[in-house]
């Protein structure tokens, strides 16, 4: 049993990691049938996966004081500074080599604050660590850097300098329909924040159903203890073996596992098999395959159990919970793009994946080509430096 001889979930995914290449090299070398070799692998691969899980759940309840402690003092909480400044920051990091990719989006954000008043654009250009200090994934197409991480990094720095921050991709951007008429305190008020008796949230979020893929962009933090104590949930797993998606495979276990802390602070309870269980499906199969859908599966069950179904997870019906999750069909603050209608704006589109900084046959990047399309520019113009009238006036 893992627990016997690993410390920490992370040195349990490691042992995952080492007992997936023995399988492959194994399958390599013997020619097995791959279904009698993954039979001789699988029993002790899962028992594994499920030590794992009580080895999180262990390590849980060790931050449990540490983290009841956040959750109180987030309430007492007061940063007067941010009263000098507007109320969202809006923070993006962006790789020097792609600021022409992204020069047209960050104009548009910049213009959509000026128009609203209300936020301000922050963008770190730089990296923050080493390169040889990101952690890496090897694939087919050859080894990836997690340089994604330098959003979280951008976030951290600039986390208590604003009421609150908006934690945006480079690839998102406000809507042709929104940009107007709907500011980022009216997302405020549609997710009920000042509305409520209560104190403001930790975290405000786009909520998913079960048929939409989970996204860790466009979101909500109000600097406080508890938002620093989700980013460390989030940045301890920025090294463990296995991660394909880097950040957003951190995140989406950290939102659980941060409302598991809430609940058992609130409940003087010390369970945490509800988000504990999870962690097994973000590895892979013993041959590798993802466990993507046995994941998002039991995300949705977590959620579901002890927030309620999807659409009714916001302010309005869980006040107190530290993460207010906003009913897209009320406001999209994260439309991901991709076999996906695009008839009625969100307030924020997404287009995620590897095309944006490709050309077409008259060298626009597709980055700009589609957020043409989008905001109903002609084909024929070319874009250049903008000037926030402009965009006022397309709009």
């Amino acid at each position: 049993h893992a627990s016997g001889w690993t410390r920490s979930s992370r040195q349990c995914w490691k042992a995952l990691a080492e007992l997936r290449r023995t399988y492959k090299q194994m399958h390599a070398v013997l020619q097995l049938d791959s279904r009698i070799s993954a039979s001789f692998f699988h029993p002790g691969y899962m028992q594994m996966q499920k030590d794992c899980s009580r080895l999180r759940a262990r390590e849980l309840r060790k931050m449990l004081p540490k983290a009841a402690h956040a959750f109180r003092s987030s309430r007492s909480e007061e940063r007067l500074w941010v009263k000098q400044r507007p109320r969202v920051g809006v923070v993006l990091a962006v790789a020097q080599h792609e600021a022409a990719t992204y020069a047209h989006v960050l104009s548009l954000w910049r213009c959509y604050c000026a128009r609203h008043g209300d936020c301000e654009v922050v963008v770190e250009w730089n990296n923050f660590l080493k390169a040889w200090d990101y952690p890496t994934v090897s694939s087919d197409e050859g080894r990836r850097y997690g340089l994604a991480w330098n959003r979280w990094f951008a976030l951290q720095r600039h986390l208590e300098a604003y009421e609150w921050v908006f934690t945006a991709d480079p690839d998102q951007f406000i809507s042709h329909q929104c940009f107007l008429s709907y500011s980022f305190s009216d997302v405020l008020r549609e997710a009920q924040v000042a509305q409520t008796a209560s104190e403001p949230p930790v975290i405000v979020m786009r909520d998913f159903p079960h048929f939409h893929s989970l996204n860790s962009a466009g979101v909500f933090f109000r600097g406080s203890e508890a938002a620093r104590l989700f980013l460390s949930l989030m940045t301890s797993r920025m090294y463990w073996l296995g991660i394909a998606d880097f950040d957003q495979t951190a995140f989406d276990q950290s939102i659980i596992e941060f409302l598991d802390l809430w609940r058992n602070a609130k409940e003087s309870g010390s369970d945490f098999s509800h988000s504990a269980k999870c962690v097994r499906f973000q590895t892979p199969f013993v041959d590798s395959h993802a466990m993507t859908d046995m994941y998002l599966g039991c995300w949705h069950a977590f959620m579901q159990q002890n927030f309620g179904p999807f659409g009714a997870r916001g302010g309005d019906v869980n006040p107190e919970a530290p993460v207010w999750f906003l009913n897209p069909e009320r406001v999209d603050i994260n439309y991901v793009m991709g076999g996906r209608a695009t008839d009625d704006d969100p307030l924020v589109w997404h287009l995620a994946g590897k095309l944006k900084s490709l050309p077409n046959h008259r060298g626009e990047k597709f980055m700009d080509v589609l957020l043409k399309d989008l905001w109903h520019i002609p084909a024929e113009r070319r874009m250049g430096e903008e000037t926030c009238s402009w965009w006022e006036s397309v709009a």
